[in-house]
This record gives C-alpha cells, sequence and structure tokens, in this order.
C-alpha cells in the first residue's frame, strides 16, 4: 500500500516542462516511424496507425508537431499513397500498386496517377486549400484511361474529398482522409 502511494506521489509531482518533453519525445519517435514505413513499407501496420494517430492528436493539441507543421507549398509535386487505415482489407492497408498524387500549387489542380499492368489511369481535378486547418478539398473532374498506347477520356462529376494534413514534411505526408482513414504520402 505505501508503495502505492509513493507511486502516486511521483506520479503528481511531474512537472509540465517533462510532460512536454515526454510529448515532443512521442512526436519525433511518431514522426520516425511514418519516414520509415514511407521509405521502406515494413513497418507493422499497427506501429503506423499507431505513430499516425499519434501525430494526429499532437496536431490537434496546442504545442503542436513544429517540425511537421508544413504548408501548400510544401505539398508540391508527386507523392505516392503509401498506406491507407484502417481499411476493409488489413493486406492492402500499404497501397499493393503504384499510385501517385500530383499537386499543382500554381493552378491548385490535382491528379491521381495509377499504373495497373499495361492500365494506366489518370484522374484530374481541382483543390482549395483552407490554410488555417491544412485542409484540402477536392474533386476528379475527369478520368483518362491509357490501354496498350490507347487513350480514353470521359468526363465525371463526382463528391467532393477532404484531407486534412497533420503532418507534412520533406519525404512524407500525414493526412485524414473524410472518408475516415488515415493516409500515408511518400514524396516521389
Amino acid at each position: 500500500m505505501r508503495t502505492q502511494s509513493v507511486y502516486k506521489s511521483t506520479r503528481s509531482s511531474v512537472s509540465k516542462e517533462e510532460q512536454a518533453t515526454t510529448s515532443a519525445s512521442g512526436r519525433r519517435q511518431a514522426w520516425t516511424t511514418v519516414k520509415q514505413a514511407a521509405r521502406t513499407r515494413e513497418v507493422p501496420r499497427e506501429e503506423v496507425l499507431a505513430a499516425l494517430e499519434q501525430l494526429e492528436r499532437a496536431a490537434s493539441g496546442s504545442e503542436g508537431p513544429k517540425e511537421t507543421a508544413g504548408t501548400l507549398q510544401d505539398l508540391a509535386g508527386s507523392w505516392r499513397l503509401v498506406f491507407s487505415a484502417p481499411g476493409a482489407i488489413k493486406q492492402w492497408e500499404y497501397i499493393p500498386v503504384a499510385e501517385d498524387v500530383i499537386y499543382n500549387t500554381d493552378s491548385n489542380t490535382i491528379a491521381l496517377a495509377s499504373d495497373l499492368g499495361p492500365l494506366r489511369t489518370v484522374f484530374k481535378g481541382s483543390f482549395s486549400w483552407d490554410a488555417s486547418k491544412r485542409s484540402m478539398q477536392f474533386g476528379f473532374s475527369q478520368v483518362e484511361l491509357t490501354l496498350f498506347g490507347r487513350t480514353f477520356t470521359r468526363d465525371l462529376g463526382g463528391s467532393q474529398k477532404t484531407y486534412d494534413f497533420f503532418a507534412i514534411g520533406e519525404t512524407c505526408a500525414c493526412a485524414r482522409s473524410s472518408r475516415g482513414p488515415l493516409t500515408l504520402l511518400a514524396r516521389v
């Protein structure tokens, strides 16, 4: 019994500074985990999901993750979709095909290109950016299918989707989709 009361008093005497150091250390470890997952695809899915959730919680906190507080300009260029969870098929949480998202921040356009054997699919659309929330609302208005050198184009009328980015770095970015899953992207 005495041990419990000593433990409780020790726990309650942890300073806010020590708690901040611990949470900063946890954020750094989570960021290291997602960067490794983006680079190797070998981190167990449970660890990736836990790291993404920790980064998301930290981003919503008052101190936020300073090292990953990117801007729209930091998203410019090509990104590969690496991981999306929780998913219906756990084995596919690491995206099994090459799917690249291209953000053109000058024209606010987006493209999603997927390759599967001889089939190349490119969805094209536009996006808007809310800098205060680091939130991107986007939709695809056209699809191009290329099969054996022949290209077919079709206009789309689809719904808007939102990515709320909670970590943006040089090599990877993390977001929550409006449809639920946490998403990890790697710079191509």
